[in-house]
Formats: C-alpha cells, structure tokens, sequence
C-alpha cells in the first residue's frame, strides 16, 4: 500500500465531504505513486481532456476541464 496514515476518502469523486482528511504529507505521497502512471501524467498536464465513454446505452462523450491556473500560459 502506498501507507496513508492520515488520510480518510469519504468518496470516489474528490468533492469536498464533511468526514474526509488527509495530511499534506499523505498527499505528497499519493501524488508521487499517481504520477508513475502515464495516463494520469498526460491528463493532469491537459488544459482539458475528452473520452468517448461507452455503455450499454451507446456512447456519450464526456471532457474534464483542468482548473490547474499553472497550466495556463
């Protein structure tokens, strides 16, 4: 495990909850173990980022917004 001691998710998504924590150390932490995977190192560094998601209903396109000010030139 990547040994988050002071961290509890209260939920998949990331939006703020009441019960949720962390350590500013847990999260450097989760970073550096996210930032060995190349997909999310290419999503992250996107202005903004579109995938085609398909279910049993077709498929829908959805687009994330980065909101990260440091991307901006």
């Amino acid at each position: 495990m990547i040994g988050l001691k002071n961290t509890q998710f209260s939920n998949p998504h990331g939006l703020p909850h009441q019960t949720a924590k962390s350590t500013a150390n847990d999260l450097a932490k989760l970073c550096c173990r996210c930032m060995k995977n190349t997909l999310f190192r290419k999503i992250v560094s996107c202005r903004e980022y579109k995938v085609v998601v398909k279910n049993g209903k077709g498929n829908r396109l959805v687009e994330w917004k980065n909101t990260n000010k440091l991307l901006r030139r």
